[in-house]
């Protein structure tokens, strides 16, 4: 018996299960961006997903510049915040500087992928590797997500992430919580137009609702 638990124990290690979000998280991270040029922004994402059932997340960006449906989808200003509010299954860009609202616009619906990705949107995932308490995966082929080991996926914190466009080089913390008013859509979103160009534009114009909008 003692034989067949290591055995079992070792194999687990080896090809451990996917990674899976707590049903509802706050994350605050470190983060570089290159599209145009290179941007360092730090930030939050609260993500509230109550099996489904009015779900919703935000990304706040602390340089809005750093994020391309921030700057190329709004009206930005110089050194501006922003953020993406999903709520009713509608992602909103939201721009800000400290508590002056600047504007709002509504970008694109989760049926053209801009919902609230699910827990295990990356259970799929193809393991890489363990080291230094860390499991290392390969999401779709373009993100390496990195997150604290653990044979219970459940258990695990979200750590780093590198893709060819967007880094977050250090989610320095991750707490299984998340208050309701930062996810509350702020009162100039409500009713806002659509976004009349970037990505939200593309999106609405073509049929993205298979390739979801997942970190960025």
């Amino acid at each position: 018996m003692k034989w067949l638990l290591l055995a079992f124990t070792t194999v687990y290690a080896v090809n451990p299960k996917g990674p899976v979000w707590p049903d509802k998280f706050t994350a605050q991270w470190n983060m570089k961006s290159h599209w145009n040029e290179t941007h360092y922004s730090s930030g939050v994402l609260e993500y509230y997903w109550n099996e489904g059932v009015n779900s919703a997340l935000h990304w706040h960006y602390i340089d809005g510049w750093a994020e391309p449906y921030c700057s190329e989808s709004s009206e930005m200003t110089w050194d501006s915040q922003c953020g993406h509010f999903v709520t009713n299954d509608t992602l909103f860009i939201y721009v800000y500087k400290g508590d002056i609202d600047i504007t709002c616009c509504s970008c694109c619906s989760a049926a053209q992928g801009c919902g609230v990705p699910p827990p295990d949107f990356m259970k799929t995932a193809s393991f890489l590797n363990s080291t230094n308490q860390r499991y290392s995966w390969n999401f779709n082929d373009q993100f390496y997500y990195i997150e604290t080991e653990d044979p219970e996926s459940s258990y695990r914190s979200w750590v780093e992430l590198t893709s060819p466009r967007v880094n977050f080089t250090n989610v320095w913390d991750f707490k299984t919580s998340v208050e309701e008013d930062p996810l509350k859509l702020p009162e100039i979103c409500v009713g806002a137009k659509e976004c009349s160009v970037g990505p939200c534009l593309v999106r609405r114009q073509n049929d993205c609702g298979s390739f979801p909008k997942y970190f960025f």
